[in-house]
């Protein structure tokens, strides 16, 4: 959540990020996620996730559950859920669509795209390109 907070949604932080500097960057944010999911430190339970939820509700956000720390590669980069700007309605469907057997082939070609731009794209198209994976 820090990274999505960090960047997702703010135009001048993209503009900012070289598109020669995604691949590293994505790869330093994929071990470090994969470090916590396999090693368990994370593990969620239930009134933490009611105390995250309350706080987002009232920080006004609509706050959403996509489930168990387990299943957080559902949401991660080329996956339906990561950065292509859902509705409400629509996040409740996009986690359960993921497939584990596919991300890494779409992670792979999403980056490859990306690396052969010649300037940083707009959020805009960064949602779109995601989109278009998965539909």
């Amino acid at each position: 959540m820090k990274y999505i907070a960090m960047i997702y949604g703010n135009q001048a932080k993209w503009e900012s990020f070289p598109a020669d500097a995604w691949p590293e960057a994505i790869a330093r944010q994929d071990a470090f996620n994969k470090k916590y999911r396999d090693s368990g430190e994370l593990l969620g339970a239930d009134e933490p996730r009611r105390v995250a939820m309350r706080l987002v509700d009232e920080s006004g956000f609509d706050p959403f559950d996509t489930g168990e720390l387990a299943d957080s590669w559902r949401q991660q980069p080329a996956t339906p859920a990561y950065c292509t700007e859902l509705s409400f309605d629509e996040l409740g469907p996009a986690p359960q669509a993921s497939d584990r057997e596919k991300t890494p082939a779409i992670r792979d070609r999403q980056l490859e795209h990306i690396a052969s731009l010649s300037a940083t794209p707009a959020l805009d198209d960064i949602v779109e390109h995601s989109r278009s994976f998965h539909r």
